[in-house]
């Protein structure tokens, strides 16, 4: 279940958001400097431009977007909607999504209809505008013969189910294939390599590999940890969308090899460098946990040694 807040950030209710600061611990002058950051002090805004100035108008209650304090703000404020919700579910800032494994359909559904309950009630004491007309269901079954899954309403709105989900900008697909999420990347790779093709002539070689990694290459790239066990077609589209990146850098034509415009480019295959990501992101992954392990084991080491140093 993929949750829809209509205008999430416009819709932080200001006392709220103090209130729950003060529940997590914030207090006295920070407290203070946090609502005075929110504008609770009767503040009007305006803009100027020039010598032109626009009318004021009250500040409304939202946080403020674009900031590093607005994402933190929003996600203190939201926190607490997981309490009281049987069903698992991850929030990633505005981004609220359910899920059960699905063992009885019935059971799933009844489950998935409780939190998406407990989440409406939630919304309302809160003063947060949950959009179920916008709110999607996906069915992720690998088997050929499909269970019929019993209706989800929230706010008495059936949900309608789809066949794919944009998720943080991941497409997900009910059969668990990676092909549609790589047909949109296609796509957007492609449309931005014609326009840099028609500057080919205009701009130097330098400029031309610059413009592809910092443009192109991040859409080939973006969560490619997630869909990194594509089929070999897929992986192929996005090796097209490369190779011809390194034609435009160095005018050769289709007829040199892959392997010479890598050496010439210095770009390194997709591939490679997925496998570098992959091994990053495991990393960053256990680092914590072989910290953790370490110091347990040096802490034992040191009580170990006393206990011998004193008997």
């Amino acid at each position: 279940m993929f949750c829809d807040i209509s205008k999430a950030f416009d819709r932080v209710w200001h006392d709220g958001l103090i209130h729950k600061l003060r529940r997590s611990g914030i207090s006295a002058n920070l407290l203070h400097w946090l609502g005075d950051y929110l504008r609770l002090t009767d503040r009007q805004q305006l803009v100027v431009l020039s010598n032109l100035q626009s009318y004021t108008v009250p500040i409304l209650p939202g946080v403020p977007q674009g900031s590093i304090l607005g994402p933190l703000l929003f996600l203190v404020y939201i926190n607490d909607i997981v309490l009281d919700i049987d069903s698992s579910i991850r929030l990633f800032a505005d981004d609220t999504a359910l899920y059960v494994i699905v063992e009885n359909p019935a059971n799933a559904a009844a489950q998935l209809n409780k939190g998406l309950d407990t989440i409406h009630t939630w919304a309302e004491h809160w003063l947060v505008s949950f959009n179920p007309s916008k709110t999607e269901s996906l069915f992720v079954w690998r088997k050929s013969d499909k269970l019929v899954h019993p209706p989800i309403f929230m706010n008495s709105v059936r949900i309608e189910e789809v066949q794919s989900h944009k998720h943080l900008c991941v497409l997900f697909s009910n059969s668990c294939s990676w092909h549609d999420h790589i047909q949109e990347i296609k796509k957007k790779g492609w449309k931005r390599l014609h326009i840099r093709r028609s500057l080919k002539f205009i701009l130097d070689r330098k400029l031309l590999e610059t413009i592809y990694t910092s443009f192109i290459r991040p859409i080939l790239e973006y969560a490619d940890v997630v869909f990194d066990n594509m089929t070999t077609s897929d992986n192929d589209d996005l090796k097209s969308i490369q190779a011809e990146g390194a034609r435009i850098i160095t005018g050769a034509t289709r007829l040199v090899s892959l392997q010479n415009l890598y050496r010439e480019t210095g770009l390194e295959p997709l591939q490679e460098r997925r496998r570098k990501h992959n091994t990053s992101f495991f990393t960053k992954c256990i680092l914590p946990c072989v910290l953790l392990i370490s110091l347990l084991l040096f802490q034992h080491s040191l009580q170990s040694s006393k206990r011998r140093r004193y008997s």
